[in-house]
């Protein structure tokens, strides 16, 4: 029998990253001379897709958009800034039952494959992937979905419609669509429940730790 294929974003379904993303912006704030909002307000914020601009007019320093989106993107991926990341719930024993009968294949836009696979090592869970794919979206010629998609097609990787693309935004849920493969979208990443149902997932979940076998079967 063939194996099945599974494609799951890191930020979001495998690592709260909630903490790591404000402290980078709070620091970045408090340099431009702002007061930051508190952790809930700005992740609040984020999952119900409010832009930095936002967040900096809350902030009150509306006009700095530019360089603080500069700073940010040579922080958010630093050693000090990604050591606040955890693990969401459950996520060891989901991988390990789901590796039992999936190829897991880790996609993500992060921008360095190298701190990415440290990462996964420090935190224990590298050796559940069959293969890491690292891309960016900072280029103006293609979004985030089709970046991801250009990740597997990139690893010749023959997708099936019984294979799973997990993720927490809509760039996985297109990019999952746009392979043909069923969309499992959690809700406790950057994007709310509220958000994510009107992308039409295959299914909905709270948090990748709450995939069960019975989610999966014909």
């Amino acid at each position: 029998m063939q194996r099945l294929n599974a494609f799951i974003d890191l930020d979001g379904p495998l690592l709260d990253v909630s903490r790591r993303h404000h402290l980078v912006y709070a620091s970045i704030v408090e340099a431009l001379g702002g007061t930051p909002v508190s952790i809930e307000a700005y992740w609040a914020a984020k999952r119900s897709r409010q832009g930095d601009a936002t967040l900096l007019a809350l902030s009150g320093i509306p006009a700095a958009l530019e360089e603080y989106e500069a700073r940010k993107l040579a922080l958010i991926e630093s050693p000090t800034y990604l050591e606040h990341d955890r693990l969401q719930p459950e996520i060891h024993s989901t991988l390990s039952w789901l590796c039992g009968d999936y190829n897991l294949y880790l996609v993500t836009l992060r921008r360095s494959s190298r701190s990415v696979k440290k990462q996964l090592l420090e935190l224990s869970i590298d050796g559940y992937f069959r293969s890491v794919l690292v891309g960016q979206d900072n280029s103006t010629a293609l979004p985030g979905w089709k970046v991801k998609c250009n990740l597997v097609y990139s690893a010749c990787i023959t997708c099936t419609a019984q294979d799973i693309f997990v993720g927490d935004t809509e760039t996985d849920i297109q990019a999952g669509k746009t392979l043909g493969v069923r969309t499992i979208a959690v809700s406790n990443g950057i994007r709310d429940a509220e958000l994510l149902s009107k992308l039409h997932p295959w299914l909905m979940l709270p948090g990748l730790g709450s995939l069960q076998t019975s989610h999966l079967r014909d």
